[in-house]
């Protein structure tokens, strides 16, 4: 089951660093934690792929203004990372069904 959270950050930190030639990932929706910014650009420093679009839109904790490095991976002059500009305003992330 996907609920979201770090397990969903640690799963597409690992896609990221074994599919080198992986173009596109949509994790939107996810209920990622701001934490888990880390985890993937962490992968994304890590590895020299392909990938030219991360979309984490609609990850309602998750803001370009909370974690500004998600500006630093591009590929073509175009930002690889799409997070909200701002943070929503929601519930906390709660991991039980």
């Amino acid at each position: 089951k996907n609920r979201g959270g770090m397990g969903t950050a640690h799963f597409v930190s690992r896609l990221i660093l074994q599919a080198p030639n992986l173009i596109s990932v949509n994790a939107g929706s996810n209920l990622l934690p701001p934490e888990s910014l880390e985890v993937i650009c962490n992968a994304l420093k890590q590895t020299t792929c392909n990938l030219t679009r991360l979309d984490l839109m609609g990850n309602l904790q998750l803001s370009s203004t909370i974690f500004p490095a998600v500006f630093e991976f591009k590929k073509r002059g175009k930002p690889i990372l799409l997070v909200p500009s701002q943070q929503g305003s929601c519930a906390p992330y709660d991991a039980d069904p």
